[in-house]
């Protein structure tokens, strides 16, 4: 009896110093993968939205670019 109380006990404490800590180990780095995959979505969606800006702005200076010229046309005949 005094055996496989033993036995179970050295079980016991097999399971807590050893599979414990690889199931706590693995839960965390799920959460670092998990935060990795997210911060890189977030840098993508980032990137996108700087690149549509300078589009934007690229195109909306292209349409400005003959009224600005007329106008300093003007400003120097003056």
């Amino acid at each position: 009896m005094a055996q496989g109380r033993r036995s179970t006990e050295l079980a016991m404490l097999f399971d807590i110093l050893v599979n414990l800590p690889s199931l706590v180990l693995y839960e965390i780095a799920w959460c670092i993968r998990f935060a990795v995959a997210l911060s890189c979505l977030v840098m993508l969606f980032a990137i996108a939205i700087g690149i549509i800006g300078l589009r934007w702005r690229r195109d909306e200076c292209l349409q400005l670019a003959p009224i600005l010229a007329a106008s300093v046309h003007r400003a120097q005949r003056s």
